[in-house]
């Protein structure tokens, strides 16, 4: 398995996201996209969630809501962490962008 892979899956481990997600995988995926292409985070919905969508053949739709889930868990189980990773305090929980 790719290094880079294996580096998100610990840092979703860490952020309290296990792999029983389905978003688990449709997190990891999108970012290893936009470590590849940064450029893809202006346009998340139409250069993310299709290409995400169609490696695990669903609908954008599901990826989006299966991601929103996984950025709930990680509000809720390691928000100390997601701040530091920030390096800010966070008022409120962060778009999936």
């Amino acid at each position: 398995m790719d290094e880079v892979v294996l580096q998100i899956y610990d840092l979703l481990y860490q952020l309290g996201v296990t792999a029983r997600y389905v978003g688990f995988f449709y997190v990891s995926y999108a970012l290893q996209l936009c470590v590849k292409q940064p450029e893809r985070l202006q346009l998340v919905t139409k250069w993310v969630y299709p290409d995400v969508a169609r490696q695990y053949d669903t609908n954008w739709r599901a990826v989006a809501r299966d991601i929103t889930t996984v950025g709930n868990v990680i509000w809720k189980q390691n928000r100390p962490l997601l701040e530091k990773l920030a390096r800010r305090p966070l008022k409120k929980k962060p778009e999936n962008t």
